[in-house]
């Protein structure tokens, strides 16, 4: 069984919820990751209920013989399954990450619910609602998964990761911009290379 679950207002990052990206394994899946502050107490306690009214209803069947699951629940302030600390931007938040097979794109909407058009408007540091299903598996091991269903984006915020501004590395170019004093160049002709009606 799955359950169907909304987060509360989450910060995204990796985000790939318009163009599928690939994984390791070679399959290609869209997916976001969500930053929910700790300081979200109700936020938090809400989406272990759910973790745990899912396990309470396959412990008997997929889940049988697993007293704990592994969860996709982890803390920003530790270190990743491979030891390494997680980003930054992770500091003060749990930290998870659902995901949609290709097939099966997510519903991208605004805070009006209606869909955004301009992909550069979701993007890994802006803050959103996230709705996905809270599933038990069982295959190479047993736990509990989020599959990505929708996101809505709510607000901005400053973009994660690298970001270019063109203020910062250009600066004004002093000369007029006025078209009246541009000379227009003499046509060439391509095969030449010479001015044309020479």
């Amino acid at each position: 069984m799955s359950k169907q679950f909304t987060t509360n207002l989450v910060r995204l990052s990796y985000v790939s919820v318009f163009q599928p990206r690939e994984t390791p394994q070679g399959t290609k899946k869209y997916s976001v990751t969500c930053l929910l502050p700790k300081s979200d107490k109700a936020g938090y306690d809400a989406l272990m209920k759910a973790i745990g009214d899912v396990y309470q209803e396959s412990k008997d069947t997929v889940l049988k013989g697993i007293a704990k699951p592994k969860i996709p629940v982890h803390d920003g302030d530790g270190v990743t399954s491979t030891g390494a600390e997680f980003g930054p931007e992770c500091k003060g938040n749990w930290v998870f990450t659902a995901s949609a097979n290709e097939s099966y794109p997510p519903s991208v909407v605004d805070q009006r619910v209606q869909p955004v058009m301009n992909q550069t408007d979701v993007y890994s540091g802006c803050w959103g609602h996230v709705a996905i299903s809270i599933y038990a598996y069982n295959n190479q091991s047993k736990g509990i998964g989020f599959g990505l269903n929708g996101v809505q984006k709510v607000k901005d915020d400053e973009p994660l990761g690298f970001s270019f501004n063109a203020n910062d590395a250009f600066s004004t170019v002093e000369g007029s911009s006025d078209d009246s004093d541009f000379t227009p160049m003499e046509e060439v002709d391509p095969l030449t290379g010479l001015p044309l009606g020479m």
